[in-house]
């Protein structure tokens, strides 16, 4: 396997997982206020691992939004920007009406329901950025899986 692919698969991995955590974590009706708020702190942390990993093609992304690329590319750039917006702005706004985390080391925060409804919204508006943002990337994550399955179907066959 080439450099190039398993690097792809690490990120599709690291993709995947952060994918999970953030589906979990948009029901915290169902986990709980705790678990929701570790996940949130954890999704955060592996946000970081993945524009690290990707920061070169980042800036490469961003000179190519300002030079002369296709629409698409330009639509890809300014959803992954607002994407990340969003989730700085969510995860902040999270921190802002953590009920267990903060007040666990010690850090309270007045109560403001504005906060929450902000919270709230920025949610919303992730959620659907991120759909549009795997919209966008669908036949990519197809391709990826798609190439993981022969490999494992020709690894199979030569197994035998």
């Amino acid at each position: 396997m080439s450099k190039s692919q398993t690097r792809n698969r690490m990120s599709a991995l690291i993709d995947s997982i952060m994918f999970g955590v953030f589906i979990v974590t948009t029901a915290p009706q169902f986990t709980g206020i705790s678990l929701h708020e570790w996940l949130g702190i954890g999704l955060a942390g592996i946000t970081v691992v993945h524009l690290v990993r990707n920061w070169e093609w980042i800036i490469a992304t961003i000179n190519r939004l300002l030079s002369t690329e296709r629409t698409q590319n330009k639509t890809s750039i300014i959803l992954n920007i607002v994407l990340f917006v969003l989730f700085t702005l969510v995860t902040y706004s999270g921190i802002a009406i953590s009920e267990d985390i903060m007040p666990w080391l010690g850090i309270t925060w007045l109560e403001n329901t504005d906060w929450r409804r902000l919270h709230d919204l920025f949610s919303t508006l992730t959620v659907v950025t991120m759909a549009a943002h795997i919209a966008l990337h669908w036949q990519w994550i197809v391709q990826l899986f798609q190439k993981r399955q022969r490999n494992k179907s020709h690894t199979h066959v030569e197994a035998n």
